[in-house]
């Protein structure tokens, strides 16, 4: 049975995601093959075999017939090169490179419904022209050795000696480390994102001791004063009652005073422990810019331009999440400087320049600030240039360029739509497209600046914080419906009074702090949910919101307040939320949406009709549990999606070491679903542990891998699996069936 298109068009999304990383892994294993030992080669080869087999099984499971093609051949040759069949050489990893490149292509012609810009069959005909050739080379390289043997006496039978390879042992110092997993780090992520909420909810536990010390002391001195106007019987009562509400309100004072000790110490703990868990998220930049070297290495062929590129500073350590949000920054500098800013050899020499070009990349930490160089020595930017390009483009006027100093000039070059393509003898270039810089660092509280000298070379420098375990937010209500909006991407807030919109053409407009009109929105209408907020009273909370190329007016019910944003981010099964980046947790312990201001203004502009969001149905029926196991994403949200819509109660985890601990915490699971191939514990060992325990024992297990030899399967049934399906072959009526027949 096919799957739907609504399950389909999720499951892709997901692939694309495991595809880019698995085709980077690969990508950055090639390159290190280039320039590794003997030693280090195997485990590269390793590492690219499980990443193939991993993209192979997952390509299968959203039907990608071409890319399975391709990757298979692919596997093959690498297979090949592992067992050492043949030495590697420049042309193979060339051919291995281009493979994972057009793997990169078809999905994405096949995701925007084109035809493939090469020639597929042609790919296939390299690659196993090249297998081929491996396999002619082994059996050459066979027969000579049966020759050789054969030709020579057997003089020496003493068994070569053992070389143990130094990293198989660690030394024992005070610089010892521990081996610590991302899951190990996201957990523990989550305990601190925990800590902090409640440090928040104590901080308001003070303050309303506080407020209800002030108020006793209030009511304390009020009694006091109407006791003058009471008989003596009286006055006495309330004489006694005055003394014990004083002593209750110098105890709650008192409370006070030692919770804000307490709190204070909270407060250090719980931020030693933030920067802590901070350290752990950080990897050696190192080990984050092998696709860098990729594109310096491609790009500098194609041109025919030598090149020195030159990294300073990856031992400094980065968050990897931060990286993920630089990346693209960082590919576009090194694209622009590449295509546009370092000159030709023929031109190098004409002006006396080193034929090899200068590219560097220098990462500098400075407190809680990182600063990223990316610096060459080609032929700069030329501001003049700049300047005339910008007036003829209409973005200013001769007479305003006259007043603009070399910092406002260069800063045209990151205006959305800028270009200085025509100018080809005197400027690189770097207009175009970097706008797209500016936009990413600014998501990540980052920024951008430029230096140049005009035939001597360019330096962008890129500022961003260390880390991004938090952020200021503004709290909004809307609908009864409270939401965090990121402080990044407001501009600024104000009461507006109704009589300052206007109307132009059936919009709403209200002028910004530099009398510019900015188009306004209810924030409820953007979001698609019910409000009677519109125009209920003559002040209406408005916040001008920004991504850094519009800006848009948003109305809402309440401006609450501001507060640090924990921030929570998605995981599975909740991929994606539409106009949200992630959850808060609030001083209450309530959970609330963090907006995407992106978002926001790109349903602004396409307003046609509001989406009515829905909640799913839920049920008090008692779910049946499975657990899944595969390191393939892919196929995890496959499995994972056909069970939720049939209403059993999923818990998906990426490898078996991690699915034997969830069980022996929590073995009441009603079926077990698992890969083979993964790392740490494989799905043969998962379920011969299952199948030996007294509690597990009668869970069914069912084995879903790309392994389809009768080998495999004969192992699958001396382990105990009850079932084994090929991930080709796994479909809703397939797994669904099987299970019908186990539970």
């Amino acid at each position: 049975m096919a799957l739907d298109d609504a399950l389909m068009k999720q499951l892709m999304v997901v692939f694309e995601v495991e595809l880019a990383e698995q085709i980077q892994l690969m990508t950055t294993e090639i390159l290190a093959l280039e320039k590794a030992s003997n030693d280090d080669a195997k485990k590269h080869l390793d590492d690219i075999l499980r990443a193939a087999h991993t993209i192979k099984g997952a390509a299968k499971g959203v039907e990608q017939n071409d890319i399975v093609e391709v990757i298979h051949r692919f596997e093959s040759i690498v297979s090949a090169l592992a067992k050492g069949v043949i030495q590697q050489s420049s042309a193979v990893l060339d051919l291995l490179l281009e493979a994972l490149d057009r793997i990169q292509d078809i999905f994405d012609s096949q995701l925007n419904n084109q035809k493939y810009l090469f020639d597929f069959n042609q790919l296939l005909i390299n690659l196993d022209t090249c297998f081929n050739n491996i396999k002619a080379e082994a059996i050459k390289l066979d027969v000579e050795s049966i020759e050789k043997i054969d030709s020579q006496p057997n003089t020496d039978l003493t068994p070569p000696p053992i070389v143990r390879n130094s990293r198989e042992r660690r030394v024992s110092s005070d610089r010892d480390t521990y081996s610590v997993t991302v899951q190990d780090v996201t957990d523990l992520s989550v305990v601190v994102e925990d800590l902090q909420t409640t440090k928040l909810q104590f901080k308001q536990m003070l303050n309303d001791y506080r407020q209800l010390a002030i108020t006793l002391t209030n009511l304390s001195s009020s009694f006091n004063e109407l006791s003058v106007y009471q008989t003596s019987a009286e006055n006495n009562k309330a004489h006694d009652l005055v003394v014990e509400l004083s002593h209750f309100s110098n105890q709650v004072t008192n409370s006070y005073n030692k919770g804000r000790a307490l709190g204070s110490q909270f407060n250090q703990l719980a931020h030693i422990l933030d920067g802590s868990v901070n350290t752990l998220r950080l990897v050696p930049f190192a080990a984050l810019i092998a696709p860098l070297h990729r594109i310096v290495r491609d790009l500098s062929q194609q041109q025919n331009k030598q090149i020195n590129f030159i990294v300073e500073g990856s031992e400094i350590k980065i968050d990897r999440h931060l990286y993920k949000n630089i990346h693209v920054p960082l590919v576009h500098l090194i694209n622009n400087a590449i295509d546009h800013g370092i000159e030709s050899i023929d031109v190098r020499r004409e002006k006396g320049k080193n034929i090899a070009a200068v590219l560097k990349l220098s990462i500098i930490k400075r407190a809680n600030e990182l600063l990223i160089d990316v610096s060459d020595d080609g032929q700069g930017i030329d501001l003049e240039a700049i300047k005339q390009k910008a007036i003829k483009q209409g973005l200013i006027t001769r007479d305003e360029a006259n007043d603009l100093d070399e910092k406002q000039i260069s800063d045209f070059i990151f205006k959305p739509g800028f270009s200085s393509k025509n100018i080809v003898t005197t400027i690189s270039g770097r207009g175009v497209g970097l706008d797209i810089v500016r936009n990413n660092l600014r998501k990540i509280k980052g920024f951008v600046e430029v230096s140049s000298t005009l035939n001597e070379g360019t330096k962008f420098t890129l500022k961003l914080p260390a880390t991004l375990s938090s952020e200021q937010g503004l709290l909004i209500s809307v609908a009864a419906q409270t939401f965090a909006i990121p402080a990044y991407g407001i501009d600024w807030i104000r009461d507006s009074h109704i009589k300052e919109l206007g109307n132009l053409n059936g919009k709403l407009l209200l002028l910004d702090k530099h009398e510019e009109p900015v188009s306004v929105f209810y924030l409820a209408d953007l979001l698609g949910i019910s409000s009677k907020n519109n125009a209920r009273s003559d002040t209406l909370p408005t916040i001008y919101i920004s991504d850094g190329k519009q800006n848009i007016v948003l109305i809402v019910d309440e401006i609450m307040g501001d507060q640090e944003l924990i921030i929570k981010a998605f995981s599975y099964p909740l991929i994606k939320v539409p106009f949200s980046v992630g959850m808060t947790t609030l001083a209450s312990g309530n959970l609330i949406p963090i907006l995407s201001v992106d978002e926001l203004i790109e349903k602004a502009n396409s307003l046609k009709t509001s989406t009515n969001l829905s909640l799913a149905n839920t049920t008090d029926e008692q779910q049946k549990k499975v657990l899944i196991v595969d390191d393939s994403v892919t196929t995890r949200t496959l499995a994972s999606n056909i069970l939720l819509k049939q209403g059993f109660q999923v818990t998906a985890l990426v490898n078996g070491l991690q699915a034997w601990e969830e069980l022996t915490r929590n073995n009441n699971y009603d079926l077990i679903i698992t890969d083979i191939e993964m790392p740490l514990i494989n799905g043969f060992e998962l379920v011969e542990k299952v199948k030996g325990n007294e509690k597990m024992c009668t869970i069914p297990t069912i084995i879903v891998t790309s392994l389809n030899s009768e080998q495999d399967k004969k192992r699958g049934v001396q382990v105990g699996a009850d079932a084994y399906i090929s991930k080709d072959q796994l479909d809703s009526d397939t797994l669904l069936t099987i299970i019908k027949q186990l539970i």
